[in-house]
């Protein structure tokens, strides 16, 4: 009979076993954690970028084809877009939408110094 009560107590794990899983499963958190945040906020700012030029193309042509005198503030709080991902604010600047968290920067083409002849 005490046979058969050692058996069915060997059954499950130890408290040291469930500590070392335990512990296994936090340092690979907390390895994983700070990566994953970075992912997901690099994700955010390509999305915000996309918005930015979206909501800047479409402004403009809402300009241009249906109302004339529409300001960006107007524009946005008809359309409910006034934020980003990351709860940044879009303004615009020098007909380019910005967000206050995450702004673009805008590369300037520099005309090619000498025009190769064919």
């Amino acid at each position: 009979m005490m046979l058969k009560l050692n058996m069915i107590r060997e059954k499950g794990f130890t408290v040291v076993e469930l500590l070392a899983v335990l512990a296994i499963l936090s340092i690979i958190l907390s390895i994983s954690i700070p990566s994953l945040r970075s992912v997901i906020a690099k994700s955010e700012e390509k999305a915000c970028h996309a918005n930015q030029q979206l909501i800047e193309e479409v402004y403009q042509r809402e300009l241009l084809f249906v109302k004339f005198d529409l300001t960006f503030i107007t524009y946005m709080i008809e359309h409910d877009l006034n934020q980003c991902p990351s709860k940044g604010l879009y303004t615009l600047k020098e007909e380019k939408v910005i967000c206050s968290k995450h702004p673009r920067e805008f590369k300037i083409e520099k005309p090619p110094s000498e025009v190769p002849w064919l």
